[in-house]
């Protein structure tokens, strides 16, 4: 009984060294473009999506992030932007997690982040007098036409987005707007200040 407990007590210590020698990466925000004309690279962005993940799990070169928080910003022409955000929106995988393969899993790049996880929930507004944002996003394989992409790092994605005052989501209702196979910027260079957590 001794030698068990002795074995067990050196494999827990072993697992949790091992971690910290092998740690996972630093938490990130990912940030993502949806221009208002998604083939025209000088269009303004219509929306920002901002992924604050965080790194919980890792198989070989693949790792899998937790979507802490999503934040939608709808970019004004005039005046303010309106914004919504939710705390760990459904990941709609096996494990809820976005699993994402990179070159170098100690140090990944954002253009890794190629291919969104499908992610859905009830996004609740950081502006005043707005409704909740009934969302679903997904990434789709991205081909780029004969002219090359529009972006330095394009992929893209489908969305479904709807003003609710409901505060579960509902994929069967109509959306306020929506894309299809949209080609978005992977690496959109200017993202909004990080969201409280």
């Amino acid at each position: 009984m001794k030698a068990r407990r002795r074995g067990l007590y050196v494999l827990v210590v072993f697992a949790f060294l091992g971690g910290v020698a092998y740690g996972l990466p630093d938490d990130r925000v990912v940030t993502i473009g949806i221009r208002s004309n998604p083939d025209n690279p000088t269009s303004p962005v219509h929306y920002e999506v901002a992924l604050s993940l965080s790194a919980v799990a890792q198989d070989g070169n693949w790792i899998g992030w937790e979507v802490v928080n999503l934040t939608l910003r709808e970019k004004a022409t005039l005046g303010t932007d309106t914004v919504w955000s939710i705390d760990y929106p459904l990941v709609d995988t096996n494990d809820e997690l976005w699993w994402v393969e990179h070159a170098d899993p100690s140090r990944p790049v954002r253009t890794d982040f190629k291919e969104l996880a499908p992610i859905m929930g009830v996004a609740l507004p950081e502006t005043p007098g707005v409704k909740n944002l009934d969302f679903s996003i997904e990434g789709v394989p991205y081909t780029p036409p004969p002219e090359g992409a529009p972006y330095a790092s394009t992929s893209a994605i489908s969305f479904r987005l709807r003003l609710t005052t409901d505060t579960t989501s509902d994929p069967t209702q109509v959306a306020d707007d929506s894309g299809t196979d949209e080609p978005v910027d992977n690496d959109y260079s200017d993202p909004p200040p990080p969201s409280k957590q």
